[in-house]
């Protein structure tokens, strides 16, 4: 590098150091103003904050005047207890089993319950069907002779007639 232009160097972030401090002293200037201003009013900037923490927190689906004494804050919201989602996603990965024997395992608990779900909706169902059945009206077996007596009328006449059946397709 030449000598000018280290020269040129030193001489920018020399004016670089004198603005930042001409910056600096402005800001202390206007601060220095500024802080009595902070100090005789302290109430308003806490009496915000405990307004904004002190409104309900309304459920999904409730309306703005609920009845329920328990409503629940903002405040109290931020300041429970609660899980984070991703904490709660951390504890179901450890549940859920890695081996391949454990996955086998597993998958066999959920069949058997749900067949044993399906055995009990069966069993419903046969009960419903066994009391339906029990109609015992001489007219309902002269309806059913009548029935098993009468030919079904075939449907699609029209379309009958515009089929060919030929062995070739054109």
């Amino acid at each position: 590098m030449s000598k000018n232009r280290r020269k040129e160097i030193q001489q920018k972030q020399s004016l670089q150091a004198q603005f930042q401090l001409a910056l600096s002293q402005s800001e202390k200037r206007a601060l220095s103003w500024l802080q009595p201003c902070r100090s005789t009013n302290p109430t308003p900037e806490t009496n915000d904050d405990d307004s904004f923490m002190n409104l309900p927190v309304i459920s999904q689906g409730a309306g703005l005047s609920s009845k329920n004494g328990s409503s629940s804050t903002i405040g109290e919201f931020l300041s429970s207890d609660l899980k984070s989602t991703k904490q709660q996603q951390q504890v179901k990965e450890m549940r859920k089993p890695t081996s391949k024997p454990m996955m086998a395992l597993m998958n066999k608990m959920r069949n058997t319950s749900r067949e044993t779900v399906r055995k009990k909706v069966e069993r419903v169902k046969q009960e419903v069907k066994q009391a339906d059945n029990n109609d015992d009206d001489s007219d309902d077996e002269e309806i059913s002779q009548l029935r098993a007596r009468s030919v079904k009328k075939t449907t699609g006449g029209i379309l009958q007639h515009k089929i060919k059946k030929s062995g070739r397709p054109f």
